[in-house]
């Protein structure tokens, strides 16, 4: 990759495992405890748009305990990777960009940046053609389902 693109004075590639702090999948809930009855917002794959934006449109609640809340919570800046759909739709990404109490589905993967990392320009990073055909290469699955997983991800040159 370096020696695709010249960068600025002063910038250096950096994998995205250099510069994440942490990365996990979501919280495992069946659509039988899912219920705009139940108290904490449950994002799913469907909250990531395919123009790689957040939407609460269509939000639906799930019960959680207080292990599950700290575990699964989302902060402002976190990008949302989406590991496992379609195959057209697995890699849509966005940065969750809220400050209130929401909760993520296990067919997402919550990537935690380091606080010299800009979240936003990461999540245009995975916004553009040139990852997103990376991403292309790198899916597997079925005919009806794909993933793509960290292991395929940590070493990508941001």
């Amino acid at each position: 990759m370096s020696e695709l693109y010249q960068l600025p004075d002063g910038w250096e590639w950096k994998t995205l495992d250099e510069i994440k702090i942490s990365n996990a999948i979501g919280l495992v809930r069946s659509q039988a405890e899912q219920s705009l009855e139940h108290p904490y917002k449950y994002v799913k794959m469907n909250n990531i748009t395919n123009d790689n934006r957040f939407t609460l449109d269509n939000i639906t609640n799930v019960r959680a305990s207080d292990e599950e809340i700290k575990k699964y919570s989302l902060l402002k800046g976190d990008l949302l990777f989406n590991t496992r759909n379609s195959n057209e739709l697995v890699g849509k990404s966005c940065i969750y960009d809220l400050n209130e109490l929401v909760l993520y589905n296990n067919n997402i993967m919550r990537i935690r940046f380091k606080s010299n990392v800009n979240s936003y320009f990461v999540g245009y990073q995975f916004s553009s053609n040139l990852i997103q055909g990376q991403l292309n290469d790198i899916k597997s699955g079925t005919t009806n389902v794909s993933a793509i997983y960290y292991k395929e991800l940590k070493y990508y040159y941001l």
